[in-house]
């Protein structure tokens, strides 16, 4: 979930873009080239006033990897581009940093094998349309894009609209969602959910149109423009580097908005398909086409919550992975992870984020925590690590004599807040990227919210020179951030600055204490799920390991409530588990890492598989279960490959079923 467009329009009539495209088709291909059209006739009334029209021949650019080789993906290194800010260069950098940034790519990790499109597939020419969802005023919201490959299969209609995961732009499902679209010849829908790239730069009024493109705010439409008022100019007279984004800093709470952006897309994807064909009089309904909510992490919960807002039928099918989601708290569930009893459950995600921030620092010096490969021993980071031990101590959240005790209790706090020891294995990597003070800054900023001149915590977004002083982003780095960014930061030289002199324990606190707060909870009550899936056939899956989205606190109850509801027939809904997966797979990649966890991706795209065979071929789903895999041995630093030995299938009789008893959920 963590780390995660709009021009000066060419105008062009419709029957003069039809005629131009005709011509193209006839010359060749067109894979630059863009057409512009007029929304004049269009039902869907968000839909903004033009639609971007691109073909990619195949040739050096797809749909598929942006064309990009095997090759070039698996060595995970940005081969060598130009500095050219063009849309064509921005979507190409794009696609490679949202694959490598959210899937191992290595042959020896399964890339291309057991994900991933294999090595010999060839690259899937298409048409791409790229639009915005917008208020009734004529505000961008959100991003829209459709994708229908040349080779759409028009015997079996199928869209999988995939949300991005985090807050990336609008091609930040392209690796790990589009691939699989596209290679079963499904035309792909993508929305950024209203996060994106929404970047802005107060000292050059400047942001972002729906290419990426960097752009003054009177050249058109910008994904993000915030107002101003007195207090905003105050603050920037004060901070002029400061950046504003979009999620933190719109003041609308836009994750309450996720679901209904998933929807806008499907409902745009299926329109543009009938307009697409409508030279071929082919007709596209949501009785004959298959439609399914497909995504990982933030994309997944807006998929759930697409499915949720969806009173219309328009959705067949719902795939996800690790979702961020925010179940409601059941007081007479309980959860049963082997012998475990885990009553304390259901807690917002930004509850116990701002719980980890907190706690997590201390629980480092735990010996529990030092066989991840991520733990770093140093003289330094002890002193701060026993010094955060202390000032918690003092503040009444742990206790002990001595710093292992008080480690310890640290680990405790947060297993009784429902974050089990195999979900905090990875918190070291998690402190030394510092995730924490990331999500702090962007989710309490944004479910409270907060202006960017409220100085929340002292936080606020900049970029620092060698000397760590505040400084401006270059032209290049802005033009090229839409490419290279996550959307969240620490990102793309983009880093957290400071209005005041707290220390990092102090701010920790200051979040955890401001997420209580009646602001912040109020906007927690906004996001809470509905749990009602309309008895969608509905795959949720999840990472034992996972360490950022905890299952306790997410698809597990949020499962279970399901099943507790009456509303859903349980032939439609299943859960599985993976073990030895986390949320990360691009960690894989490092030897570290790889010897303790298996790819989560390879059963996300399993799942897709499943549920598209259920709904088109009438298969039964597998029954919900933990999938047990077996992680690979390292030698001389180097993984062996990925085997089915290491992957086993999800089964149709499994070994280790996942059950709910009366009110009970039990994962064996």
């Amino acid at each position: 979930m963590w780390f995660q467009l709009k021009d000066s329009y060419m105008v062009a009539s419709a029957n003069l873009s039809k005629t131009l495209l005709l011509l193209m088709f006839l010359m060749g291909s067109f894979s630059i080239e863009s057409s512009t059209l007029e929304n004049d006739s269009l039902p869907l009334d968000y839909i903004g006033p033009k639609i971007i029209h691109h073909y990619y021949d195949g040739k050096d650019d797809d749909l598929l990897t942006a064309g990009w080789s095997h090759t070039q993906l698996t060595q995970r290194k940005l081969p060598t581009t130009s500095n050219q800010s063009d849309p064509k260069t921005l979507r190409k950098i794009a696609y490679f940093n949202n694959f490598i940034a959210l899937l191992d790519t290595t042959e020896s990790g399964g890339y291309g094998k057991f994900f991933g499109p294999n090595k010999t597939q060839p690259s899937i020419p298409g048409h791409e349309y790229l639009t915005y969802a917008i208020t009734p005023s004529g505000t961008p919201e959100a991003t829209l894009a459709l994708q229908i490959p040349d080779n759409f299969d028009l015997n079996k209609n199928c869209i999988i609209v995939a949300a991005t995961s985090g807050s990336r732009g609008i091609y930040g499902a392209v690796g790990t969602v589009g691939t699989w679209a596209l290679t079963n010849r499904c035309a792909v829908a993508y929305t950024d959910k209203g996060t994106g790239t929404g970047f802005y730069f107060y000292d050059q009024q400047s942001g972002y149109d729906i290419q990426g493109n960097y752009r003054h705010k009177n050249q058109g439409l910008l994904s993000y423009l915030p107002k101003k008022n007195q207090n905003t100019k105050s603050f920037l007279k004060q901070f002029p580097t400061a950046i504003a984004t979009k999620q933190a800093y719109s003041g609308d709470n836009i994750e309450r908005k996720f679901g209904e952006f998933v929807y806008k897309a499907g409902e745009f994807a299926l329109y543009q398909l009938n307009q697409h064909f409508k030279q071929k009089r082919i007709s596209f309904t949501r009785q004959n086409t298959t439609i399914i909510a497909a995504s990982i992490s933030n994309g997944g919960v807006a998929s759930i919550r697409g499915v949720e807002y969806d009173e219309t039928e328009l959705f067949d099918g719902l795939v996800v992975s690790e979702p961020n989601i925010y179940p409601q708290k059941n007081s007479r569930l309980a959860i049963l992870q082997q012998s475990e009893l885990i009553e304390n459950h259901s807690l917002p995600g930004i509850e116990y984020f701002m719980t980890q921030y907190l706690l997590e620092p201390c629980s480092l010096l735990s010996e529990k925590l030092n066989s991840s490969g991520s733990q770093q021993d140093d003289e330094s980071r002890t002193k701060i690590l026993q010094d955060w031990c202390d000032k918690l101590k003092a503040d009444g959240f742990i206790v002990g004599d001595s710093y292992q005790k008080l480690a310890h209790s640290s680990l405790e706090y947060l297993k009784r807040n429902g974050i089990n020891h195999n979900n905090q294995v990875l918190s070291s990597l998690m402190y030394t990227i510092q995730i924490g003070p990331s999500l702090a800054t962007t989710y309490v900023n944004q479910l409270g919210r907060f202006k960017i001149e409220d100085k929340i915590c002292g936080n606020y977004f900049t970029a620092f020179d060698k000397l760590v002083k505040p400084r401006f982003l270059s032209l290049q780095e802005r033009q090229l951030l839409f490419a290279k960014s996550s959307g969240i930061p620490r990102t793309a030289s983009i880093e957290i600055g400071h209005t005041n002199q707290l220390d990092n324990y102090e701010r920790a606190k200051c979040f955890y204490d401001i997420v209580k707060t009646d602001r912040v909870q109020n906007g927690i009550k906004e996001v809470i799920a509905t749990q009602n899936l309309h008895n969608v056939p509905t795959i949720i899956i999840h990472g034992q390991n996972d360490n950022l989205i905890a299952p306790n606190h997410s698809s597990r109850p949020y499962y279970a409530n399901l099943l507790l509801s009456g509303k859903h027939d349980t032939d439609k809904l299943k859960y599985y588990e993976i073990t030895n997966a986390q949320h990360f797979d691009s960690f894989l990649s490092f030897p570290a890492f790889a010897k303790h966890y298996v790819p989560l991706h390879h059963y996300f795209e399993q799942s897709l598989e499943l549920m598209l065979a259920h709904l088109q071929k009438g298969k039964t789903l597998p029954p919900s279960q933990v999938v047990a895999t077996s992680i690979r041995s390292v030698t001389n630093n180097t993984p062996e490959k990925l085997t089915l030995r290491h992957l086993p299938g999800i089964s149709m009789n499994p070994r280790l079923p996942i059950k709910l008893d009366k009110n009970i959920l039990i994962i064996p």
